[in-house]
Order: C-alpha cells, then sequence, then structure tokens
C-alpha cells in the first residue's frame, strides 16, 4: 500500500490492522515473523520451501501444495524509493528459480516528488495533492521547468513529471530541484496537507516559508510474475498476489488505488481457487528442521563486504536510469556478480549473503529488461 496524506495513512494502516487482527483469530493460519524464504523447489508432490527462522538461526524445510508469493515491489532496488526495507524483489528472484513467466518487470513506476534528504529511507512521498492544490516545480534558478516538457506541467502524468525532473537534474548537473508553496495561502497549507506539512516541519522545512527538496523516487513495480485470473501463474500450483504479480491491469502507469482493489480480488479468486483443489489433495504440508547446524557468523569483513555489494548495484541501476544508459551497466553489474560469487564461495547459507544475491540478480534483470527495451525503440527513461 502506498501512503499519502493523513486521510490515506490512516485508511490504510486501519485496513492492515483489522486484517491482521481477523487473521490472527482464525485458528488454521499460523503467522511466522521473523522467517525469511530462500529457496522453493519443485517436487512430485508440490513444492519444497526454505526457511531461515532469524531468531533460532536454524534452517527449516517446509512442504507444500500451493505457494502463494506476495513478497511486493522491488523498490528497494533503487537508492531513492517510497517502499519498505524488504521490498528486493524476491518474488521475481523465486519466479527465475521456478521457471515461472514473468511480464513487464522493467516497468517501474517512479513518484516524481519524493523527499530529498540524507540517510531517509524509504522516502517520504509528497502526493501530487500538494501539486494540485498549486505547489511549484522549480529548479536551483527557482525556476518553473516542466512546461518545457509538457503543456500540462505540473499536473502532467507521474512519468512525465518524473522524465522533466531526470532531465533538469542532467541539465544543471545537479539535483538542486524543490517543491515550492510559498506563494500560496499560507492558512489553508497546514489544513489541505496535515501530515506532509508536519512530516517536512520535522525535516526541517516549513512549506510556508521554504523550498522543499524533492527527487524521483522507485514507486511501484507494475510488471511482475504473469498470473490469470485466479492468481495463478504459468506453474499449477503457484501463485502471485499484489506488487510482485503481473495481471495486466496496470499496464505503464499504475493509478492510485488500483494496487489495493487488485489485490483484494486476486487474493479472494485464488484463495477459492485452492480450497477447492484442496477438497481433492489429502496431501499435508509439514516442517523439518534441515540442519542442526545454525547459520554461520560472518565476520565484520564480510559484512561490509555484502552492503558494498547491495550499495554499489543499487547505484548502478540508479545511474543507468539517470543516464538511460543500460547497456554500459549491465556489463558493470555483470563484472560485479562474477566477483560475489567468486568472493561468496565459501560461506555458508546466510539471510545476508542470500538478500544481497537477490539484490544482485533482480538489478542485473531489470537492466537488463531495460536495454532489451530501448532496443526495441522505447526511448523512456522511466515509465
Amino acid at each position: 500500500m502506498k501512503l499519502g496524506d493523513t486521510k490515506d495513512f490512516f485508511s490504510n494502516l486501519d485496513f492492515y490492522r483489522t486484517t491482521m487482527e481477523k487473521i490472527k483469530k482464525i485458528p488454521s493460519i499460523q503467522i511466522l515473523e521473523y522467517h525469511q524464504v530462500e529457496n522453493i523447489v519443485k517436487t512430485d508432490n508440490g513444492f519444497k520451501l526454505k526457511v531461515a527462522n532469524l531468531n533460532s538461526k536454524q534452517y527449516y524445510q517446509y512442504s507444500a501444495n500451493h505457494v502463494v508469493i506476495a513478497t511486493g515491489g522491488c523498490g528497494q532496488l533503487f537508492p531513492q524509493t517510497t517502499n519498505s526495507l524488504g521490498s528486493i524483489g524476491e518474488g521475481i528472484y523465486f519466479a527465475h528459480q521456478l521457471g515461472l513467466k514473468i511480464k513487464d518487470f522493467e516497468k517501474i513506476q517512479f513518484h516524481p516528488t519524493s523527499f530529498n534528504g540524507i540517510n531517509i529511507n524509504p522516502s517520504f512521498l509528497i502526493s501530487e495533492v500538494a501539486r494540485g492544490l498549486g505547489a511549484h516545480l522549480i529548479n536551483e534558478n527557482h525556476q518553473r521547468f516542466v512546461f518545457k516538457y509538457d503543456t500540462r506541467g505540473e499536473l502532467a502524468p507521474r512519468d512525465i513529471v518524473s522524465n522533466a525532473i531526470w532531465k533538469e537534474i542532467s541539465h544543471q548537473n545537479n539535483e538542486n530541484i524543490y517543491l515550492d508553496f510559498t506563494h500560496l495561502n499560507c492558512e489553508t497549507i497546514p489544513e489541505a496537507l496535515p501530515y506532509i506539512y508536519k512530516t517536512c516541519k520535522s525535516y526541517g522545512y516549513d512549506l510556508c516559508t521554504d523550498h522543499v527538496p524533492i527527487k524521483p523516487a522507485a514507486h511501484y513495480q507494475c510488471g511482475g510474475i504473469q498470473v490469470n485470473l485466479n492468481g495463478e501463474s504459468s506453474e499449477k500450483g503457484v501463485f502471485a498476489i499484489g506488487e510482485c504479480a503481473y495481471t495486466g491491469l496496470h499496464g505503464d502507469n499504475r493509478l492510485a488505488s488500483n494496487s489495493l482493489l487488485e489485490s483484494l480480488y486476486f487474493a479472494n479468486s485464488a484463495s477459492k481457487t485452492i480450497a477447492k483443489r484442496k477438497r481433492f489433495n489429502r496431501g499435508k504440508s509439514y516442517v523439518s528442521l534441515v540442519s542442526d547446524t545454525p547459520f554461520s557468523v560472518l565476520s565484520v569483513t564480510q559484512k561490509e563486504y555484502l552492503s558494498q555489494c547491495k550499495e554499489t548495484a543499487k547505484q548502478l541501476l540508479s545511474l543507468a536510469f539517470e543516464n538511460n544508459n543500460f547497456k554500459k551497466y549491465v556489463h558493470k553489474t555483470d563484472v560485479l556478480i562474477k566477483k560475489f560469487n567468486a568472493t561468496t564461495t565459501s560461506l555458508k547459507s546466510h539471510p545476508e549473503v542470500f538478500e544481497t544475491k537477490v539484490i544482485l540478480k533482480n538489478v542485473q534483470y531489470l537492466l537488463q529488461k531495460k536495454m532489451k527495451q530501448k532496443s526495441l525503440g522505447n526511448k523512456k527513461i522511466i515509465t
């Protein structure tokens, strides 16, 4: 769910809390917190999942008749994103493991106006409501610039405004782009944008008097695991729901609230399909301990190396999008992955190694998809 101002924030939060409260009351549902799936394998009787228990630091194997992938998007592949910290695209990684069909993964929607601050992750989103009220986008010379790229100016669609900002950043060779509210009636701003006003104030920016630094941020993964109307992938028994799925609903640009409705519909459809099949399938899911040996302990040097790999991959992806040069950065990512594979061969299974592997492989795949898209004649930087 993507959060806008106060009304959106609390309605989404209330929806989440209410749903979780109801789920916890259902005896047949077990919620495993601090667990991480690292591998999914198809078997003759269904699927086996390798799962890391982050508390006991041990790996378990789960068997299941059906698997539902609902891992969210991939915004954390980018240095600037509105997505939560876990959004690294595990669903796409598992899709490759299982040989599932993936469609339009390269179509990442960017939100044009996220707060551009240091060490703020995820980025704070300043919704379209701000520009709808009359806020201007200005460059380092305090000049409006979006009209150079589209006659609708700040009110153009997200992809056009994001592209305009990237071009202006490239033109002036720095990231000094701002939202300007100072020409508006100051008395109306706190009432119209209470959450945005309060949050910007906490970062040291008063909307009534200050120019607020912004930058486009990775916001929504429009493509993903291709599914049918039941939410089922190209592999029978594997379902995908939410941002990790490609349903065909969004196209190149997601409309703001469609993703929630999409998730509700496909979750309902998938659950009914699975329930119907289980009447004829008496196989039971079970869990077993893979090994009594806990995770290996990573040294400080190893942790630093994994962190460096992740940050390097994110920077390469960001530079490729900003410079609209994907071929160059595909090669750089290939080199990074070869070095990573050679360096980590001696490391035993560990969640941090898995997370790094997912980020590297997904960055590589996304760059390859963008390179192919560009070679086919689509010159958009951001779709």
